[in-house]
């Protein structure tokens, strides 16, 4: 009788242990679903500012090519004739 009381106390600790290790397994996913939702939105942001300030060096790289003190110091563009024989 007393090793079917042992086994019996086992059996208790190993379920109380199991319940609560899929308990904690449980509660990691969720903070983990979490943070992976949080880095979707926050890489959609990223990739619509990396768009913006493409746009935006488009913009100051026209207007520095187009400035007088760039021209000055660097010249202006010769252009070239398509020669088509």
């Amino acid at each position: 009788m007393n090793t079917l009381m042992h086994a019996d106390t086992f059996f208790f600790i190993a379920s109380i242990g199991f319940i609560i290790t899929f308990l904690l397994v449980i509660i990691c996913l969720i903070y983990l679903i979490k943070l992976l939702k949080s880095v979707a939105r926050i890489s959609v942001k990223v990739e619509k500012d990396i768009e913006n300030i493409g746009d935006t060096a488009k913009e100051f790289v026209m207007q520095l090519w187009d400035s007088t003190v760039f021209s000055w110091i660097f010249g202006k563009k010769k252009k070239r004739k398509n020669i088509e024989s």
